[in-house]
């Protein structure tokens, strides 16, 4: 047991590695980490003494009665157990000692001197503002010439990421043309920064994640800059809603691109941006979103239960306006876990709550939004469920419903269903029809919508298929269709 007297605990290196560590990392579950440090024969008060708690404090924790949320405490915890630095990146940490490929970011950020490298944050998602001596117009400036700087360190060192700058750069001109007319000392025109994520609620539908992700990135730095420059605590909350929400943008379009683990570190900052926001509206949003996705991002099951059960406390105190998402990632959660009485519960729940929501949440005219909570989106929910826990007749019911009231540019959403159906038709008895569904259904999707949910969604039906029924032609045929697929678009 190494260990100064009063000072940080230092674990040997083959801790760090273990998996049960990793996974208490991965889900900050500092509970499950004190326990597994405690088990090395460090006791509550020790362990407290290096991370600046009592231990009281730590045995709440353990216990489950309390969470470590907020950054600075984690960054303490990290500090006092003398973390290396692959699992300060797990906690979205910088290292202890930064290089260009070691900080987990969106882009390469810059030091004082302008070089690639520095200090992650710098880049990726709002940050709390710095007082200062300088002028706040001189520092505005100062920032406008960082953020540029930044954009051209990007772009020089790679480029596949010229667009990204070429964005940044002109988007940074935008808003600081726009911040230059306005009366008030916000930095940037917040107003505009809602619209700009109105319009993301329609694009991801129908824009590819490749083009996707650049227009965020670019879009986060932005919405960076001016969180630091806010002039007030109501524009930094503000500003961190919309960062939060642009970082769940960015974690579902990294995992339709194929990045997981990049989607991981995405969900995590959505969640802590979310928590400053003070918003618990947004907060349940952003969990109800990672729960969805979660199901098709090869997540543990148990993992999203757990998650699940650490969001009911918000959902509790919220508005029932603020409830459909996660409701929704709930009953899917339920039904992927065989509990087919629980998901058919809250799914009727669902059907109570949305009949109460408010028009301007439902209603779609010319396009569809994501943002929203459309009739489709519970037809969607209660065509998972059923299709998992073997309703087909209510299944069918449902996807009938959501295809007559799809708008023709949702082509994912039209493909889920589809694959549902397709599901439906394997669970009946019909193996061969369902996989040759589902590979008509996959083949007729152009390939820059073969986003993660649809993909697993494909992989989910050739799964449900048995061992007697994989053995026929069309089960085969369409697994070669798949992995084609996959080496296609890698």
């Amino acid at each position: 047991m190494p260990t100064d007297a009063f000072g940080s605990v230092r674990l040997p290196a083959e801790f760090w590695q273990r998996a049960e560590v990793r996974t208490a990392l991965d889900h900050r579950d500092f509970g499950a980490l004190f326990h597994l440090i405690a088990k090395r024969g460090y006791s509550q008060t020790r362990i407290g003494a290096a991370v600046g708690m009592t231990q009281s404090h730590i045995s709440n924790i353990v216990r489950g009665q309390r969470r470590v949320t907020a950054q600075d405490v984690i960054t303490r915890v990290a500090e006092g157990l003398t973390m290396p630095d692959h699992a300060r990146h797990a906690l979205g940490l910088a290292p202890t000692s930064a290089t260009k490929d070691e900080v987990p970011s969106a882009v390469a950020t810059t030091n004082t001197s302008g070089r690639a490298g520095g200090s992650s944050q710098s880049a990726g998602l709002p940050v709390d503002s710095v007082e200062s001596d300088v002028p706040s117009e001189v520092m505005k400036r100062r920032s406008l010439i960082s953020l540029a700087t930044t954009a051209a360190a990007f772009g020089v060192a790679s480029t596949a990421a010229g667009p990204i700058a070429s964005l940044l750069s002109s988007e940074t001109a935008r808003h600081a043309l726009l911040s230059a007319s306005m009366d008030t000392d916000a930095g940037l025109d917040i107003d505009e920064l809602d619209q700009i994520v109105l319009d993301y609620g329609v694009d991801y539908l129908v824009t590819s994640p490749a083009e996707l992700r650049q227009r965020l990135t670019a879009d986060i730095l932005v919405v960076q800059l001016g969180t630091a420059q806010a002039g007030t605590a109501a524009q930094r909350e503000r500003l961190r809603r919309i960062g939060a929400v642009l970082a769940t943008f960015m974690a579902k379009t990294t995992s339709n691109l194929g990045d997981l683990a990049g989607a991981r570190r995405w969900w995590r900052a959505a969640s802590q941006v979310a928590d400053r926001s003070g918003d618990p509206a947004t907060v349940l949003w952003v969990r109800g979103q990672e729960i969805i996705r979660a199901l098709y991002d090869r997540r543990d099951i148990n993992d999203i239960l757990r998650l699940v059960d650490r969001t009911e406390p918000i959902a509790a105190k919220s508005e029932m306006s603020a409830l459909p998402s996660f409701m929704s990632g709930k009953a899917q959660a339920f039904a992927a876990a065989s509990m087919a009485k629980e998901a058919r519960t809250v799914l009727e729940q669902l059907d109570g709550i949305y009949s109460k929501l408010p028009t301007e949440m439902t209603a779609v005219r010319d396009r569809e939004s994501d943002l929203q909570w459309p009739h489709t989106k519970y037809l969607f929910t209660a065509s998972y469920v059923h299709a998992r826990c073997g309703s087909l007749a209510d299944a069918y019911n449902a996807q009938e419903e959501a295809l007559r009231e799809y708008l023709p540019s949702h082509v994912r959403a039209v493909a889920q269903i589809n694959l549902h159906r397709a599901l439906c038709m394997v669970t009946a008895g019909d193996p061969v029809g369902g996989l040759q569904y589902a590979q008509q259904t996959m083949s007729k999707l152009p390939s820059s919508h073969h986003v993660r949910p649809v993909i697993d969604g494909a992989h989910t039906v050739l799964a449900s298929a048995s061992e007697h029924q994989r053995a026929q032609a069309a089960c085969a045929e369409f697994a070669n269709y798949l992995t084609a697929q996959a080496a296609t678009e890698a």
